[in-house]
This record gives C-alpha cells, sequence and structure tokens, in this order.
C-alpha cells in the first residue's frame, strides 16, 4: 500500500493514530461500509486522514458506548424479571 507509507511519511505519528483508531473502529464495529470507503480509495491513505480528521474514531466511540449502554439496560430488565420470577415463587 505505496499511499499508507505516503501518508505515514507526510503525517507521522497523526497517521499512526488514525491508522490505530481506524483498525480498533472496524475491529469493533464489523462497519463494512466505512472499510470499504476508506481502502478502496484510490488513495487511501488520504482517505484514512480524512476520516480521522473527521471524527469516525470520535463516532465510533459514540457508536460503541450507545451500544454498552443498550446492553447494559437490557442486563437491567432481565435481572428485574428474574427477580420478580424469584418473588413469585416464594
Amino acid at each position: 500500500m505505496f499511499s499508507l507509507r505516503l501518508s505515514h511519511d507526510a503525517h507521522g505519528e497523526k497517521f499512526e493514530e488514525a491508522y490505530n483508531h481506524f483498525l480498533q473502529y472496524i475491529q469493533q464495529t464489523s462497519d463494512a461500509a466505512t472499510y470499504q470507503r476508506v481502502m478502496a480509495n484510490p488513495d487511501p491513505g488520504k482517505a484514512l486522514i480524512e476520516w480521522y480528521e473527521q471524527g469516525g474514531h470520535i463516532q465510533g466511540a459514540v457508536e460503541q458506548g450507545r451500544n454498552e449502554e443498550e446492553f447494559s439496560r437490557q442486563l437491567a430488565e432481565r435481572d428485574r424479571q428474574v427477580a420478580q420470577q424469584v418473588r413469585l415463587q416464594m
């Protein structure tokens, strides 16, 4: 990936942050559309930096937080249902 190497040379630490956040985001969200949009771009290195600068990594964290919040709500609801069933059996 020549473009990625050029972007790394041009942006250094910023590119490394963007790349690491991108990989983490893709692993956590399985967002195939974003992955394809960046990697199928004629200049994926530039597209990766743009994704990062536009807050793609932040959006991923927000989505993950929403998913975790929803999961916590589901667990709490299940706990309430189990507690109610136990009370009914007593």
